[in-house]
């Protein structure tokens, strides 16, 4: 009996039960399918009760834009993260570099990138940079998903130059020494030693900074495709429907009518005015169609349409101040765009940078205190801009 007391904790044999891990079975999928299904019918009947577009129409109908976005979104974060992987691993190597001024300018520009948030850069490099560059005299434009792509570039930059300084600062220094005591120099170094090891370590941060880049991209795509007005829809369920106008222009500018500085009303009236007869245009429309063109970098063509409003109506002053901005900043006629200048200073009264600019054109034109004389201008044309051949002739006169 005293042999089987013990006042020691005793702990009895136990053996935990086995319990099988949830899985999915095929069961599971066939109920889903089999819910989706009801869902979709349910959603169908509703649908034709109240005479609107079902959920398969509505799936079918906006595909192609979804899809079309879905590429936009890859190509973005594909070229953001190139741009940035290119410019970030030199920058990420000059924070390692033995000169104190490189590596403090380094490390400055990669923190204040790093730490900025991204919507704020985004929008930076959308309103500051230019909508078109002149390289060699030939106009290049900068549609607004390129200035997306190089605002989400700048982090990602950033980003890049932090993987590459950690992976350089994670390889032990005892392989700096070995190399260093067979003659190989500190570039040597990086570039047969130190970096191979380094592509390892900076792959797995690298692919996550891609995803959270590649999410990144969503809320340009969607300003893009959705922000582009009822225009840009209208015109993609024409291509649905197969009644989309043939004519040469309605196609280029169904996809022009979205340009930056456009307002929504004005993409209204230009869309449906693409579809009217020239002969029917008025001259607010002709001016606002010029102002397409010029987005487009069309600059000969929307001089056109500007002499089309003024012939329509040579009262209008909007087309005469559109024209001579044209002119002066674009196709350097500087002299005819001081007379358009003065026209619209005369027809509205005071405008002080109207004014301004005007002066500015006279000392230029050497001519001060008194407008330039112009050079006789030509008849107004009676056909349309070079963008649409075939269109009806324009009547002269107001």
């Amino acid at each position: 009996m005293i042999a089987n007391r013990t006042d020691m904790a005793v702990i009895k044999p136990f053996r935990l039960r086995s319990v099988e891990p949830w899985r999915f079975t095929i069961w599971h999928g066939v109920a889903l399918v089999v819910a989706l299904i009801v869902a979709v019918g349910i959603g169908e009947a509703q649908a034709a009760a109240a005479d609107k577009p079902g959920i398969i129409a509505t799936i079918l109908k906006w595909t192609p834009l979804l899809a079309q976005g879905f590429a936009l979104n890859i190509a973005m974060s594909f070229l953001a993260m190139a741009i940035g992987t290119v410019i970030g691993v030199p920058l990420g190597l000059a924070q390692i570099s033995l000169l104190p001024p490189v590596r403090a300018g380094s490390w400055f520009v990669t923190q204040f990138f790093r730490n900025s948030p991204w919507l704020v850069l985004l929008f930076y490099c959308m309103l500051l940079l230019p909508f078109e560059v002149n390289i060699g005299g030939t106009i290049v434009p900068l549609p607004g998903w390129l200035k997306s792509t190089i605002g989400l570039s700048l982090p990602v930059m950033a980003n890049v130059s932090e993987l590459v300084r950690g992976a350089v600062r994670s390889i032990p220094f005892g392989q700096w020494e070995a190399a260093e005591s067979v003659a190989m120099s500190r570039e040597q170094t990086l570039r047969m030693v130190i970096l191979p090891q380094c592509v390892k370590r900076m792959t797995p941060p690298w692919m996550n900074l891609y995803a959270i880049l590649t999410v990144a991209t969503a809320p340009f795509v969607v300003r893009d495709l959705v922000g582009r007005g009822p225009a840009r829809v209208r015109r993609l369920e024409l291509m649905g429907t197969g009644e989309d106008p043939a004519d040469e222009v309605c196609s280029y500018f169904g996809d022009v009518v979205a340009a930056p500085g456009l307002e929504e009303a004005v993409c209204d009236r230009i869309w449906r005015c693409l579809q009217a007869e020239r002969a029917s245009w008025d001259a607010q429309t002709w001016t606002e169609y010029g102002v397409t063109l010029r987005l487009a970098g069309k600059f000969a063509e929307a001089r056109s349409a500007y002499e089309h409003a003024i012939a329509v109506n040579p009262a209008y002053a909007p087309a005469h101040r559109n024209l001579g901005v044209l002119l002066d900043l674009f196709l350097d006629d500087s002299v005819t765009a001081q007379s358009e200048l003065e026209t619209y200073k005369t027809l509205t009264g005071e405008d002080k940078p109207v004014s301004g600019w005007i002066a500015e054109l006279r000392s230029r034109n050497r001519v001060p205190g008194k407008p330039a004389q112009a050079a006789p201008a030509e008849p107004a044309p009676t056909e349309t801009p070079p963008t649409d051949p075939g269109a009806a002739p324009q009547p002269q006169g107001g």
